[in-house]
């Protein structure tokens, strides 16, 4: 089902109102922290395997 055209200009350029923008940099910042959250689990995890294989061998 295609979206609704809109009847004007005006209205293509409403979409990119201030909580627009505002959702869109949270949404940004969330990305941002979840990415950093990732490669904080990641660094843990490659420091416990190679702990774990230095205390193995």
């Amino acid at each position: 089902m295609p979206l609704p055209k809109p009847a004007n200009f005006k209205e293509t350029m409403s979409r990119d109102s201030d909580l627009h923008r505002r959702k869109r940099r949270r949404n940004l910042a969330l990305l941002a922290a979840l990415v950093c959250l990732m490669g904080v689990f990641y660094l843990v995890t490659v420091v416990r395997i190679q702990a774990g294989l230095g205390a193995a061998g």
